[in-house]
């Protein structure tokens, strides 16, 4: 006897588990008192930080995409790093410097990305990964040959 007692228990205890949060919790809520909800517009001011190595190809795609954005939001931030690239992305990134500001990396790009520039002005920058291709051979340098695309 004691032992169907216990089982009833137990099955209404899991029934109102199971009831709890679709009857009896939106209820709960309706009781509360209810707060007014501040829905103001905030502005949030944003950095974009990219890095780039040898991409001489993409990279005026890139900076005209980056233009449009400019051209819709003046107050936005543009930074780049460049990995000492060989193939003149530094002196192409450093042309449109009234998009962007770019800077040399003396550092592994990973460990750049992960230090914020003091040069970073706005509340939130947003940090770009390049899309990495697949590498499938090495130049005379031991270098890949299709190292990191935007």
């Amino acid at each position: 006897m004691a032992a169907t007692w216990s089982l009833v228990a137990l099955s209404a205890l899991s029934l109102a588990i199971f009831v709890y949060p679709y009857l009896i919790y939106p209820q709960v809520l309706r009781l509360l008192s209810k707060k007014p909800v501040n829905l103001k517009q905030v502005e949030l001011s944003a950095s974009i930080l990219f890095c780039a190595y040898n991409e001489i190809a993409s990279l005026p795609e890139k900076i005209e995409n980056l233009r449009q954005l400019k051209g819709a939001r003046r107050d936005l931030q543009i930074l780049a790093y460049d990995d000492s690239s060989s193939d003149g992305t530094y002196e192409l990134m450093a042309g449109a410097s009234d998009v962007l500001t770019v800077y040399k990396a003396n550092v592994e790009i990973s460990v750049a990305m992960m230090r914020p520039p003091k040069a970073i002005q706005r509340e939130m920058p947003i940090y770009v990964q390049p899309r990495r291709r697949k590498i499938t051979k090495s130049n005379d340098a031991g270098t890949p040959s299709s190292h990191i695309r935007m």
